[in-house]
């Protein structure tokens, strides 16, 4: 009996250090995840106040007089933006918190390296002559910060949550908060032409009516490139993550004579798809078109086809697609 006694006593004993033990884990893994929403709220933090500073210098226009000026502004704007990214990619993320990380990261990656080029482009871009083409290229740099705001808001944001409240964790105004904030304040920095006004310059010698043997077309889009992650896709192969379903995004221009008003976008990758509208886009202008793939593709090799939709009117249709070969990895 005594020894039946011994046995039940020690096998409590190992029970209760057996809970002890997973009650430390779990409060350790809480903890860990609470330090990390901190840290990433902190780093959320800085790069508003990145976006603050560039939007800042943007809105009152910016003369060719001032262009060297901005550039060195917006150049310490970006090491700025590098710093936040290094801070990212070096500070101690829980296990839980793995997904969440590599999204932001990306989608800080993705706000610095917009920045770069929006300082090389900000000098031709409002120059004497004024170059249409750096207009339209700081409208491609705006979509990386609107995708980067995808990225954190959409992937982030929830994956962060989710982890949190795993480990038994409050999150909202009485527990854990999570910023929710948004690099790109309006959607408008995404067209040419708002940026263009915006700044100040006029259409500049970038920008060319659409013609062809036989005139102007009265309706016409034109599909110029398809890119991911601010990389142009290539016919000869594209490796891409499935995972969070991709972002795309399509430069097009008016080829008509005649503005065209909710132009539509659209990625197709097998059965799964995207699209998006523009409002309205004028004869000659070029604009980026953000599309994010409503799930995630099976992973392995398919076709993307990305197509800018037919408009009233429009009849030669050549030139509205394009197809590319794109691996997509779980």
């Amino acid at each position: 009996m005594r020894r039946i006694i011994a046995g039940v006593v020690i096998v409590i004993v190992i029970v209760l250090i057996l809970i002890g033990v997973s009650s430390c884990q779990s409060s350790s893994n809480k903890s860990a995840l609470e330090s990390y929403a901190s840290n990433v709220n902190s780093l959320i933090t800085r790069s508003q106040t990145d976006s603050k500073q560039l939007f800042t210098s943007l809105h009152g226009g910016v003369s060719s007089t001032d262009a060297v000026r901005t550039q060195n502004d917006i150049n310490k704007i970006a090491q700025d933006a590098a710093n936040v990214l290094s801070s990212a990619r070096k500070q101690s993320v829980p296990s839980p918190a793995k997904e969440a990380q590599t999204n932001l990261v990306e989608a800080l990656q993705l706000r610095y390296d917009g920045l770069i080029s929006i300082a090389k482009q900000i000098q031709p871009a409002v120059g004497s002559s004024v170059s249409q083409s750096a207009v339209s290229t700081i409208a491609g740099d705006m979509a990386r910060f609107y995708s980067s705001d995808v990225l954190y808001k959409l992937y982030t944001v929830p994956e962060l949550a989710a982890a949190l409240h795993g480990a038994n964790a409050v999150v909202g105004p009485q527990g854990v908060r999570i910023s929710n904030d948004q690099f790109l304040p309006s959607l408008s920095w995404l067209t040419p032409g708002y940026i263009s006004s915006t700044l100040g310059v006029s259409g500049g010698s970038g920008s060319s009516s659409a013609s062809s043997a036989s005139g102007p077309l009265p309706h016409g889009s034109k599909l110029n490139s398809v890119s991911f992650n601010g990389s142009a896709l290539q016919t000869n192969g594209n490796t891409i993550a499935a995972k969070p379903a991709p972002t795309f995004t399509l430069n097009f221009s008016d080829s008509g004579a005649s503005t065209e008003h909710n132009v539509v976008c659209k990625v197709t990758v097998g059965s799964v798809s995207g699209q998006h509208s523009v409002a309205q886009l004028t004869p000659g202008s070029s604009t980026n078109c953000v599309v994010t793939l409503s799930s995630p593709p099976p992973a392995g090799t398919a076709t993307l086809t990305a197509t800018i939709e037919k408009v009233p009117g429009e009849t030669k249709l050549a030139n509205n697609t394009m197809s590319f070969p794109v691996t997509f990895t779980g």
